[in-house]
């Protein structure tokens, strides 16, 4: 067959059948979870970063501002800020980082990896208690 570089068919399922999968107690797909790790970690990441410098520039900027206003006019700024802020570009950030936390917790769960597993539930907790819960239940309302 000469020196042409071929395909071997049978080491290629060989290796595909070794690969083990916690989820279906058999041999594939932990090759494809681990693939899908990196970037579900990259989006968990950015997702998060963005959502606390919202809050922190919200916070550090939009807040001391209407502090240096009377109260009605800070009332008026900050129902007409909320208003503007449920929109189409905001919405995947806010909503978006709790689902990209929860699948990379299952990934890593998945691979059999269980304090990074636990650390990314724990963290997808925190979000939906310290900002989900918190802004739907009581800055929205209150506002």
């Amino acid at each position: 067959r000469g020196s042409t570089p071929h395909f071997d068919l049978r080491a290629a399922s060989d290796l595909w059948a070794r690969s083990r999968c916690p989820f279906c107690n058999g041999a594939r797909g932990a090759g494809m979870m681990a693939q899908i790790l990196m970037p579900m970690a990259m989006l968990s990441l950015l997702s998060i970063g963005a959502i606390f410098g919202f809050f922190y520039a919200w916070v550090c900027s939009t807040m001391w501002g209407l502090d240096a206003v009377d109260p009605k006019t800070a009332i008026t700024a900050m129902q007409a800020m909320n208003a503007s802020v449920r929109n189409l570009v905001f919405f995947p950030g806010f909503f978006g980082t709790l689902f990209f936390l929860a699948i990379t917790a299952l990934v890593v769960f998945g691979l059999r990896r269980r304090r990074p597993a636990f650390l990314l539930a724990a963290s997808a907790a925190v979000y939906v208690l310290g900002a989900l819960a918190v802004t739907t239940m009581i800055h929205v309302p209150m506002n």
